[in-house]
């Protein structure tokens, strides 16, 4: 009897549901990170890297729903990302700015959670970026507004992809 009540719930957590996979939206999320690749490879702009990585991380953000919830969500996405990566861009080189920029951009993304699960989305993803740019060291500083508006590139592009190109799309 002990051992039942060991082995059931194991069984229900590995349990694998048969639901129909998400292809559109795996084709999507690798459209969303693939294409910026590419093309920064075909062009030699290995910082195309940043369109690519934002360009996942806001498919991944993106709950569906209501076009328009789901059009504000990559609105704020595009301005918070942006700026976290240029902040974490700054930051990066010096201990103590990473500190307290860490503390402050990963404190507003967790306090986000007020705003409802769009704003969970967009509070995580905010935070990833930032670390993610803080960790990268700058080549020079100029590259600090090309991180920023390829991020923005990057989540305009996924923006696209979800908004007008895959929902005409034949389901």
């Amino acid at each position: 009897m002990a051992l039942a009540r060991l082995v059931q719930p194991l069984q229900e957590a590995t349990r694998l549901e048969t639901r129909q996979f998400a292809v559109k939206l795996g084709l999507r999320a690798a459209a969303a990170t693939f294409v910026p690749l590419l093309l920064g490879a075909w062009w030699g702009h290995p910082e195309f890297r940043w369109a690519g990585l934002a360009g996942f991380v806001a498919t991944t953000s993106d709950k569906g729903g209501a076009y328009a919830t789901r059009a504000k969500t990559f609105f704020a996405l595009l301005l918070s990302g942006a700026v976290a990566v240029g902040l974490g861009s700054l930051a990066g080189p010096s201990l103590w700015a990473s500190v307290v920029a860490t503390f402050v951009v990963v404190s507003v993304g967790a306090l986000a959670r007020v705003l409802g699960n769009e704003a969970i989305s967009v509070g995580t993803v905010t935070s990833v970026l930032f670390l993610v740019a803080q960790a990268q060291p700058l080549e020079e500083f100029s590259a600090v507004g090309s991180r920023a508006a390829l991020t923005g590139a990057g989540v305009v592009w996924a923006a696209l992809l979800a908004l007008v190109v895959m929902s005409k799309a034949p389901r």
